[in-house]
């Protein structure tokens, strides 16, 4: 499949090309998000939910005559780091309320 059928196959939200691309893509993007995580599982999750909205990204394009490749690293790449902020700042905030609790305890 070439570039131009995958995206016009994405705009007819067609799943032969949605499979061709999560085949051809996935180890590659995989790996990248694999880089940025703690655990396999939660690239995993994080892939996932990378991989889909890179993939409503390209069903709006008009443009088809891009690099794939390249469109796709950059998406998972900026979607990954996303995520992994979010996560970060919900930890802080848990650790911080759980310390707060701590401190306001009265043994008296």
């Amino acid at each position: 499949m070439s570039v131009t059928e995958v995206i016009q196959g994405l705009h007819k939200n067609d799943k032969p090309a949605k499979k061709y691309l999560f085949e051809n893509y996935y180890g590659k993007l995989f790996a990248l998000v694999l880089r940025y995580c703690k655990s396999q599982a939660q690239a995993v999750e994080i892939f996932n939910k990378a991989f889909n909205l890179s993939i409503q990204k390209l069903q709006t394009l008009k443009n088809t005559q891009i690099d794939l490749d390249d469109f796709l690293e950059k998406e998972v790449i900026k979607e990954t780091i996303n995520q992994i902020k979010s996560l970060r700042s919900e930890y802080y905030v848990a650790s911080t309320v759980y310390a707060v609790q701590k401190e306001n305890k009265n043994y008296n």
